[in-house]
């Protein structure tokens, strides 16, 4: 799905869509980390006394989803579901890259995510900005297409 073009997209435009919940608009996505394991590896009878470099397993650090928080409670019961064991809690999701006029360019799945850690900003007479909410995801499996 991944549409090829000259010139860098834009990070501004972009939806969040989860399983199972109807509100999923979110200022701030931070996307996952991607890594590969490096393991060393010598055989025994090798003559070199060095390890090979090989790649080992993979990993994905948790993907980070920031909202204003507007009095919706779906974010925090989807956290309390996870924390209660409760059958239903992983979910599939996707976060969407779109162009300048709205259109799909390029998409981030995950599979069986759930929460890891939910967050609220600090409340600050002081302040007065808004409060955000965190949810950090863990999930099984990530494809990008």
């Amino acid at each position: 799905m991944a549409v090829l073009r000259d010139f860098p997209y834009g990070n501004a435009q972009f939806q969040v869509e989860i399983d199972g919940l109807a509100q999923t608009a979110f200022a701030q996505v931070l996307l996952p980390e991607l890594v590969i394991a490096v393991e060393e590896y010598r055989d025994g009878n090798s003559p070199v006394r060095t390890a090979r470099k090989i790649p080992g397993l993979p990993s994905y650090s948790n993907l980070v989803l920031k909202r204003g928080f507007a009095g919706s409670l779906d974010l925090y019961q989807w956290w309390q579901m996870t924390m209660q064991g409760d059958d239903n809690f992983r979910r599939n999701m996707a976060v969407i890259l779109l162009d300048e006029e709205g259109n799909p360019v390029a998409r981030w799945l995950f599979n069986n995510a759930f929460p890891a850690h939910y967050t609220l900003s600090i409340l600050d007479a002081m302040d007065g900005s808004e409060l955000v909410e965190c949810l950090e995801l863990a999930f099984d499996s990530f494809q990008m297409e």
